[in-house]
């Protein structure tokens, strides 16, 4: 079994309460760009348990830290147990909306997308302008920039607004527990897809027994054109389409009204962001098989190939599950907007237009 460290939060410091290795499950998910979910069910006879109750943090390996948000306790005359749920310790942004500098009606960016993710974090958690907003650490960038953006934030939640962005432009993010300090990492995968020469390849396929089985999902009318209107009023309003080059069946529009725009430079940008929120045209949840050598010849945010379809696609998220002393990991290739969660994130955001105006 993992051994899970169980930290508290103190005044700005990072303490270790205690270490529990005799949990019953232990499921952790990293996601690339979202945030990952995680449970522990532990006995609650053991000792150990009482940990998560003084604790306010978990990490169980690098990248491997987590948010706690609930503890249950079942106990009857069969059954006297303890779940603990959380979030990924990235999810610590959810608990901050954009406040924009004092003075100033938008908090502002004309930089790449990587230079704006270290921005939010760093203006609404590290150091904020009110104090009681901080939560102390440091954030660490891989070097790589993606082309410019301009980006304007005022009270969206911190989290979903980088989130937003990383699916965007296919950028990692998360947090962890280092040296008593909470560091933030911002990150690029490496492209280990068949067509490259340059890294390790990394090819799910049933042939090459790295493929223990799964699921192919297609969406056969994703969205992925976008009529974006600017400024101006009827045959005069500034219009860009965003996947003009699709056609016929292969062509699923949407609209996107971005007359908050002054500049018309930037229509191509909200648009782009508008289509990522409707997630992959394909998706893979699968099962890999344990022979590849997981976090050595591959990792969260790597671009692999499937060969069964022919398709490359980014690690958007895996699943460590520990259980009666056995180790399985869980994979998805691609973002699924079509669940409950991508559709509401979808009309909040086309709320929240609607409400600044647009």
């Amino acid at each position: 079994m993992k051994d899970i460290q169980c930290f508290a939060y103190n005044d700005g410091a990072i303490q270790l309460v205690g270490i529990v290795d005799d949990y019953s499950s232990f499921t952790f998910e990293r996601s690339y760009s979202g945030i990952g979910e995680w449970q522990v069910v532990i006995s609650g006879y053991s000792h150990n348990a009482d940990y998560f109750t003084r604790a306010d943090f978990i990490k169980a390996g690098d990248g491997v830290a987590g948010l706690i948000t609930k503890r249950t306790i079942t106990h009857n005359e069969t059954e006297y147990t303890i779940t603990i749920n959380g979030v990924e310790l990235k999810g610590l942004a959810q608990k901050r909306i954009i406040t924009p500098t004092e003075g100033q009606a938008y908090l502002h960016y004309r930089a790449c997308p990587e230079a704006v993710i270290e921005g939010i974090i760093t203006t609404q958690l590290l150091a904020p302008s009110n104090a009681k907003r901080k939560i102390a650490g440091a954030i660490v960038r891989d070097g790589i920039e993606s082309a410019k953006i301009t980006y304007d934030g005022r009270f969206q939640n911190a989290a979903e607004e980088i989130t937003r962005l990383c699916e965007a432009y296919q950028i990692g993010w998360y947090a962890d527990i280092e040296n008593g300090t909470i560091k933030w990492y911002v990150y690029h995968g490496v492209d280990r897809s068949a067509s490259q020469s340059t890294n390790n390849r990394f090819i799910i396929s049933f042939d090459y027994d790295t493929l223990v089985g799964g699921n192919y999902a297609c969406s056969l009318y994703a969205v992925n054109t976008a009529l974006v209107a600017g400024q101006g009023i009827g045959v005069g309003r500034t219009i860009v389409m965003l996947g003009d080059e699709n056609s016929a069946l292969g062509r699923a529009e949407v609209y996107v009204d971005a007359r908050d725009l002054e500049d018309a430079s930037l229509l191509p940008q909200r648009g782009k962001e508008k289509l990522a929120e409707y997630g992959s045209e394909n998706v893979f949840e699968i099962t890999p098989a344990q022979n590849t050598p997981y976090r050595v010849e591959y990792d969260l945010g790597d671009i692999g190939t499937f060969k069964e379809q022919n398709v490359d696609f980014r690690l958007c998220s895996i699943t460590e599950v520990y259980e009666n002393d056995n180790f399985t990991l869980d994979f998805v290739f691609g973002y699924d907007a079509n669940t409950l969660a991508g559709a509401m994130k979808r009309i909040t955001s086309n709320t929240d237009a609607l409400l600044r105006g647009e």
